[in-house]
Order: structure tokens, then C-alpha cells, then sequence
């Protein structure tokens, strides 16, 4: 269960909420407990006879919110908005020992499911499927008719009168305590039906009928809206039932499980919500915050480079430079050569090779390998006026 904090925005306050429920305990508590929790919002509890009827209730618009055990399949158009309590299956049995196996349970009539449409009724009848059981057999959906002999029962809990009237039964497990992580049936069923998870019931949630915890499953029972209901209702329903959860788990103490794991964290076959959403992210950072060392180290990354791509142009051009002192060097000697020289030939082959190298940088030039600035100017220039001042070695033959 989420970790209660402040609200990060205002309630909505509209129209009356209708709230359905089932019949089966604690739904009916539970459905008290949340008008007086969202007492701002005018919840009007309302119960229903059958899950079917509830979920086309909800999905028409006719019902705001529900109380319903988490479907095995998703249901477009219904989302969570707070998970409420988990929801038991409960096998009890008249029967004497040894007690038995789960086919035969439900192929023995008749076999209380629950209410019709209910996780149990259709728990039930896909068990008889995949055990090979034609029909559905011995199940029915009155928990007190005449000549019962066993249960299958899929509630939040049992109520003391329903307690009571089953005192002449033992709840059983789907497994020998000993199989308890270990393979049992439980966790066979369970990785079939993936809005089931394994669970014991501990011994003292019933004493009366059992003296020791029992290997069985359950659904999470979950506080369900269509997609009319606003975001920011959805968000402060959250936010309230998160604040004041105590007050359900006070009513059912399996309630307080739920609040091992961060909702987050749990795979459901029906979408959080929009406004539960928000609210469940409220404390998460946001881009910017999730992203900042990243986004830093980006930075630096990019004004290294920056740097790097500046210093590197320097450096090249530092040696287009360099280059080009090379060049001027090298025209100064052969001229400074041409003027020593005595020989016609001799002073004519300086000459042509200070144009070679006029030649030379102009093909650099042209290959990108120097730029056309002023000492590229400076040196065609000085070049020039080298070759020029040199003996014409014409003259004096």
C-alpha cells in the first residue's frame, strides 16, 4: 500500500458518487468506512446482487465507483483507484477425513461459489474445465439451501454469522501445510490465473473452524471507477483512502498485507487510473530531476568537446602556420643562394624552384591543407619579389 502523504491538489467536489458493492463481508463494511472517509464527496453506498450486474453498472456509467475483486482478464473501460482488501478463497467441508482432493470438492453437490459472475463462480467453473468436469456440474449460488455437504467459497472473509452456520464444517487447504512454497496447488492455480495469488489463512482469523493456518488463494478486492469518473476525483479518492487506511485494515486485518509492497510494483489486470496516476507519482521526480546528473555530465561533455574542436582548430591552424614559416625559410635561402651564385645556370635553378614552391603552397591552398589569409598573401608576395631581385642571368654573357 502506498505511504500516506499531503494532497498536491484540490478536491473535486461534484455530483453524488454512487458506490456498488456485493453482499459478501466486508464489502458492506468497507463500502461504510469509504462514505465516511470521502465524506466530501456524497458517496451513497448501494449493494448488488451479482458481480455481472455490477461491472455493467459501472461500465454504462450507471455506478461511479465499485467494490470488486480484481478480473482475471482486463476490462476495457475500468480502472483502479485504491486496492481495498484481499479477497479469500475458502474451502470448507463437512466431509470426514481424510479430506478431499480438490476435483473431487468440486464435483460433490452442491458447492457454494458466490455470488453469479463472481471470482469464485468463474474460478470454479474454469477449475471443472481444466480438471475434465462436464458442465457445471453440483455449483450453485445459494450459500444456505438445504442438504449442502461442502463449500467453495471466494469472500473477503466470513462474517461471524456465517461462521456460525458453519460450525458443523473445517475449513481446508488447497495443500498439506508442509507444501507452502513448495509447489503446492496454490501456486499451480495461481500461474494459471494471474489475478490470484497464494495466501494462508492463519489459524486465528477462524478458530472455529480450523486449528491451523490453511494453503489457499485470493484476489486483490480493488476500488474500481470507469473512465467518466474526473482525475482530480480519482486523485483525491486516492490520496483519502491512502490517508485513513488504517480504518479498513481496523475492519479486515489481511487488509494491512497490501501494505508489504508499493502498488507500483504490482502487476493488476485492470489500469491504475489517470488521477491515481498523478497521485501515486506525486513525490517521483520529475524530467528534469530524474535526468540531472545525466543531463550535467552531458554538458560537461559538450563544452569538453567544444573546447577540444576550439583547441584543435587553433592547433591547425597553428601548423597551416608553421607551414607556411617552412616556405618563407625555405624562399629566403634559395635566394639568399641565387645571390652567392656565379653561375647563369646555377642562379636560373633557384629561380625556378622559388616558383616551385609559389607552386607548391598554391596547391595547398587550393587542397584546403593552408587557408587565404594575410600570410599566405604575405608569402606569394615576398616570393614574388624574391624571385624578381635575383641577377638576371642573362646579363654579363
Amino acid at each position: 500500500m502506498f505511504a500516506a502523504a499531503g494532497l498536491l491538489c484540490a478536491p473535486a467536489v461534484g455530483k453524488q458518487l454512487l458506490l456498488g458493492f456485493l453482499p459478501e463481508e466486508p464489502a458492506p463494511a468497507i463500502a461504510q468506512v469509504l462514505s465516511e472517509i470521502l465524506l466530501e464527496h456524497d458517496i451513497s453506498p448501494q449493494p448488488f446482487a451479482t458481480a455481472v450486474e455490477l461491472r455493467q453498472k459501472l461500465l454504462d456509467g450507471s455506478v461511479d465507483l465499485a467494490i470488486l475483486e480484481e478480473p482475471e482478464t482486463t476490462l476495457v473501460g475500468l480502472h483502479w483507484l485504491a486496492p481495498l482488501y484481499p479477497s479469500l478463497l475458502h474451502m470448507l467441508s463437512s466431509l470426514p477425513a481424510p479430506q478431499p482432493a480438490l476435483p473431487q470438492l468440486l464435483n460433490t453437490g452442491p458447492v457454494y461459489v458466490g455470488p453469479e459472475g463472481g471470482l469464485a463462480d468463474r474460478l470454479a467453473k474454469s477449475l471443472r474445465a481444466e480438471y475434465g468436469l462436464s458442465g457445471d456440474g453440483p455449483l450453485h449460488n445459494n450459500p444456505f439451501g438445504p442438504g449442502q455437504q461442502s463449500y467453495f467459497i471466494f469472500g473477503g472473509l466470513l462474517s461471524d454469522d456465517a461462521v456460525s452456520r458453519l460450525r458443523d464444517y473445517r475449513l481446508i487447504g488447497l495443500s498439506e501445510l508442509n507444501q507452502w512454497q513448495r509447489g503446492s496447488l496454490a501456486e499451480a492455480i495461481t500461474f494459471r490465473h494471474p489475478n490470484l495469488h497464494p495466501i494462508l489463512i492463519p489459524a486465528d482469523l477462524y478458530p472455529a473452524l480450523s486449528r491451523q493456518a490453511v494453503i489457499s488463494v485470493a484476489a486483490t478486492t480493488l476500488l474500481v471507477s470507469g473512465e467518466a469518473l474526473p482525475a482530480e476525483t480519482a486523485y483525491d479518492i486516492s490520496a483519502k483512502i491512502d490517508q485513513n487506511f488504517t480504518r479498513i485494515g481496523n475492519i479486515y486485518p489481511l487488509a494491512r498485507s497490501l501494505m508489504r509492497e508499493p502498488p507500483t510494483t504490482q502487476a493488476r489486470t485492470l489500469p491504475p487510473h489517470p488521477g491515481t496516476i498523478r497521485y501515486l507519482q506525486r513525490e517521483s521526480p520529475n524530467l528534469l530531476e530524474r535526468y540531472a546528473e545525466v543531463m550535467a555530465l552531458g554538458v560537461t561533455l559538450l563544452i569538453a568537446s567544444l573546447s577540444g574542436l576550439v583547441a584543435l582548430g587553433r592547433l591547425r591552424r597553428q601548423r597551416r602556420k608553421d607551414r607556411l614559416d617552412d616556405y618563407f625559410a625555405r624562399a629566403l635561402s634559395l635566394s639568399e643562394q641565387a645571390h652567392a651564385a656565379t653561375s647563369t645556370e646555377t642562379i636560373s635553378r633557384y629561380q625556378q624552384q622559388i616558383q616551385a614552391l609559389r607552386a607548391e603552397v598554391i596547391g595547398l591552398l587550393m587542397n584546403e591543407k593552408i587557408e587565404a589569409d594575410a600570410t599566405l598573401l604575405a608569402f606569394l608576395m615576398v616570393s614574388e619579389q624574391l624571385s624578381a631581385a635575383l641577377p638576371d642571368p642573362t646579363v654579363g654573357n
